[in-house]
């Protein structure tokens, strides 16, 4: 289709192309930026109109955040609707994303440890996965996480230059979705006679981590704290991966420094935050752990990606494990040949999409929605 100046811009045929090519983006599971510029422009050959088609198919997802993010939950409301949200689905993860990140947001005190009281920022990308591209299932929101708990990753800046292993369970994993971050109270909480003191000030002290539910089977469960390796650096303007073993997994209140973690189980469910909880610990993991994309297979149960290791690369036992596991647990999975499904109508997946929005430290990333 030849470039044509039209009276009303995006045209009556403008739209009749552009839903030709989301059909064939859709259908051919053409997810790549770089080829799905490609595709336009096979039709349109300026500008502006490809701004204007990748605007369009945007424009659905951002028509459900921007409703989403004018509802203003009551504390009740906003934990009642992460239990209600199936985690299967595209579309509600997508809503839901939108509701978490809305302006308008009640006091969500989360509860206690040893006399330190807790809150939740909900919304925003807190920490990202390193992605497979070649396992062709869809992924799930970048909010939603395949958390490998045996497995840490390699780190050049810590000297790390293979993964390593921890226990002997290749399947010890979880599917985890991003709440929000928490922050801690700089004092006795006691004394704070009104909620309204409770959402600000200078009292409140970021504590690098993230609250996370378990949605494996596709509904909220258990929930953790999971350590945020990769922090926004405003002198740097981009998010970096900490490069200091004795910087990151301590919580700024714990006066012992004695546990420093990078995950960690504190309730059996959401329903034990209330403010008063006090944090009931599970297993602490002393070391990173790995963090893939979340995807879904053909059946719609959720899974998690296989980081993909050069041939030539072997993983690292542990320090401290008596013989190498790595043969143990380097093994191919035949669900990363399943067929891509596509995702909803109107779902645009990328990278840029969400980024960081908590108030207490802002992910920067571009704006917009291609």
């Amino acid at each position: 289709m030849a470039s044509v100046l039209y009276m009303e811009f995006p045209s009556r045929e403008h739209h009749t192309v552009f839903e030709k090519i989301h059909r064939k983006v859709v259908e051919e599971g053409i997810w790549e930026m770089d080829e799905k510029r490609a595709v336009v422009q096979e039709h349109f050959h300026t500008d502006k109109e490809i701004i204007a088609y990748f605007d369009w198919s945007a424009a659905p997802l951002r028509k459900i955040i921007e409703n989403e993010q004018r509802y203003c939950p009551t504390r009740d409301g906003f934990f009642e609707r992460l239990r209600n949200t199936d985690y299967r689905d595209a579309k509600q993860i997508f809503s839901l994303q939108g509701f978490c990140s809305g302006t308008h947001m009640p006091v969500l005190l989360l509860g206690r440890d040893k006399g330190v009281q807790y809150k939740l920022i909900p919304g925003g990308l807190l920490t990202e996965p390193e992605i497979n591209w070649k396992d062709k299932r869809p992924m799930m929101h970048h909010n939603v996480l395949g958390i490998n708990l045996h497995i840490e990753p390699k780190c050049e800046a810590l000297g790390r230059m293979k993964r390593r292993f921890h226990g002997e369970d290749p399947e010890e994993f979880r599917i985890l979705h991003q709440i929000g971050g928490v922050m801690c109270y700089d004092g006795d909480f006691s004394k704070v006679k009104a909620a309204p003191g409770a959402t600000s000030g200078r009292k409140w002290l970021e504590t690098g981590f993230a609250l996370a539910s378990d949605v494996t089977s596709g509904k909220p469960g258990a929930v953790y704290l999971i350590y945020d390796f990769f922090p926004f650096i405003p002198s740097l303007e981009k998010c970096k991966h900490i490069d200091n073993d004795y910087e990151w997994g301590f919580l700024p209140k714990d006066e012992e420094n004695e546990d420093q973690f990078s995950c960690a189980k504190i309730a059996d469910s959401l329903d034990d935050l209330n403010g008063d909880y006090e944090f009931q610990w599970g297993k602490r993991y002393s070391y990173e752990v790995e963090l893939v994309p979340a995807v879904q297979n053909p059946d719609g149960t959720l899974d998690r990606q296989l980081v993909e290791e050069p041939a030539e690369a072997a993983t690292e036992k542990a320090p401290g494990l008596l013989e190498d596991t790595a043969s143990a647990h380097t093994h191919t999975d035949s669900k990363t040949n399943s067929l891509l499904t596509p995702p909803p109508e109107g779902i645009c997946r990328s990278s840029n999409l969400v980024r960081k929005t908590s108030s207490a430290h802002t992910r920067k990333g571009p704006s917009d929605w291609q």
